[in-house]
């Protein structure tokens, strides 16, 4: 989720050749890009869609680097970040939740849930309680904040307790960022269930 232009799509699609990937990405420029970058895979699709905890229309937060949009506003960090979370306007998406899109498309298991949707992960993982409980995601590969560079965003530990309430357990912390004074900031952790 956040596919972006199809970075991550293309990156699996390469390691794993018969997997079916579903990516979902709600700015539609980034769709456009994501459908070029993808059109040799059958096997890759994007939906033009959000993911939250809950399926309705939601404001959008397009922001000067389109990697950062989110569904979260953006807050001040003092540091070199602002510059490409700072909010040029907001559009209006559609969310889903992973628990109902599973459930329509007849998904039984998914193998390895990537997440990069700026903030709002703790969001995503709630609309999956049901697949959560029923141990139907394998890996959970998500972007993780160390600080709130999206207001009201959860941080990495309440993403942890929230993950391992349903018995998943944290494997590794991965491509860590640092702000100029040493501080970290964000990064990638990998969860199991167990």
């Amino acid at each position: 989720m956040g596919a972006h232009y199809g970075e991550t799509a293309l990156r699996y699609i390469d390691l794993f050749p018969e997997a079916r990937i579903y990516s979902f990405e709600p700015f539609p420029d980034s769709v456009k890009k994501f459908k070029e970058n993808t059109s040799r895979y059958p096997k890759v699709q994007v939906f033009e869609k959000a993911f939250s905890n809950i399926e309705h229309e939601s404001t959008f937060y397009i922001n000067t680097s389109d990697a950062t949009n989110s569904l979260l506003n953006s807050n001040r960090t003092d540091s070199w970040i602002d510059s490409a979370t700072e909010t040029k306007h907001s559009i209006k998406v559609q969310t889903d939740t992973i628990d109902h899109f599973c459930e329509r498309m007849s998904i039984e298991s998914i193998d390895i849930l990537k997440l990069d949707v700026q903030g709002a992960e703790l969001l995503v993982l709630e609309g999956a309680r049901r697949m959560l409980e029923n141990k139907k995601i394998n890996l959970i590969f998500t972007e993780v904040e160390f600080i709130e560079i999206y207001k009201g965003q959860p941080l990495f530990h309440e993403i942890t307790a929230f993950l391992s309430a349903y018995n998943y357990q944290l494997f590794g912390l991965h491509t860590a960022h640092k702000f100029d004074n040493g501080q970290l900031a964000w990064g990638d952790a990998i969860y199991l269930k167990k």
